[in-house]
């Protein structure tokens, strides 16, 4: 779980000499990332990369079952922890689907400053991470 700073999910694209690696997603302080939450076999793992300088805690899946099974309001938060990450998939997917560029990064502005965005003096949102065309594409 990321405790602090802003990391980046990634994919990598088969088929091109040396691999194109692209950002899925920016994720911040509370989001979990690593391997699938119950997964049974299989591996389903997205690499996962610093953005900002980040604080990560690590919480071994064992121990996590154990306290959902002891704690009923831990199954809860994992719940909506999961249920929040269902809200960003679908909200990147509308943001995907458009073939324009323009109007991918025009979807895709208003997510990013909801997560990241903070107020400015002006009454505007600044979105303090230095995202590059490429991380923006």
């Amino acid at each position: 779980m990321l405790a602090g700073g802003v990391a980046r999910l990634v994919v990598s694209y088969p088929g091109y000499a040396g691999g194109k690696r692209a950002t899925f997603l920016l994720l911040g302080p509370g989001d979990a990332f690593g391997y699938p939450l119950f997964s049974r076999g299989g591996t389903g793992r997205v690499p996962a990369g610093a953005f900002t300088d980040c604080e990560v805690v690590k919480i071994p899946k064992p121990f996590l079952e154990q306290a959902m099974r002891r704690w009923p309001e831990v199954a809860l938060e994992v719940a909506a922890l999961l249920e929040r990450r269902l809200v960003e998939y679908e909200e990147l997917v509308a943001c995907l689907l458009p073939r324009r560029t323009e109007v991918r990064l025009a979807r895709a502005l208003p997510v990013l400053a909801r997560k990241f965005g903070r107020r400015a003096g002006d009454g505007g949102v600044s979105i303090g991470l230095k995202l590059t065309r490429t991380d923006l594409a």
